[in-house]
């Protein structure tokens, strides 16, 4: 198999491996309206209920799990990153505005180019962060290791992202 194809094939386990968990969806309460993300700047608290993900759970439970575990976290940390662009986090923030479902659905695309994500230079910053902070973070939470490029196996950018490769 040339690079080229070991490159892809690569990237295809990437994907796979980090596709992330589907969801119908609805919003966290089951409707059409928007969801009702904390606003406080305050650090997260203390983990309420399981403190990782169960495939096997229903909308409800997937709901309130993102609720109390994913958006505290995760608004703790982007605030953390940057107040100024992150300062409004909220569950739109990955879901959209109007609500998409899915992050895949909302968040940009990213494009894999040589094994890189191909960003302005502005933007390595916030790619820097969300592979130091975010992955491990959200790869806890989903109850996976982060995304091992070796193994092909974890959770990784794709897990919120569409990721394109570009020859």
């Amino acid at each position: 198999m040339d690079v080229s194809k070991s490159k892809l094939l690569a990237v295809a386990v990437f994907l796979a491996a980090c596709g992330g968990t589907k969801t119908n969806g609805t919003t966290p309460d089951g409707g059409t309206s928007e969801p009702t993300g904390g606003g406080t700047t305050e650090p997260a608290p203390e983990p309420a209920g399981p403190v990782t993900w169960d495939d096997s759970w229903g909308h409800d439970e997937k709901a309130e799990f993102m609720e109390a575990q994913v958006l505290p976290q995760m608004k703790t940390a982007f605030k953390a990153h940057s107040e100024e662009r992150w300062g409004g986090f909220n569950c739109k923030t990955c879901h959209g505005d109007p609500w998409k479902g899915q992050p895949k659905d909302a968040l940009p695309k990213l494009t894999l180019k040589g094994g890189e994500f191909d960003v302005p230079e502005d933007e390595k910053p916030i790619v820097e962060f969300m592979k130091t902070e975010v992955v491990p973070k959200m790869a806890a939470m989903f109850g996976q290791e982060p995304f091992d490029p070796a193994t092909g196996k974890g959770f990784g950018c794709g897990g919120c992202h569409v990721v394109e490769v570009a020859e």
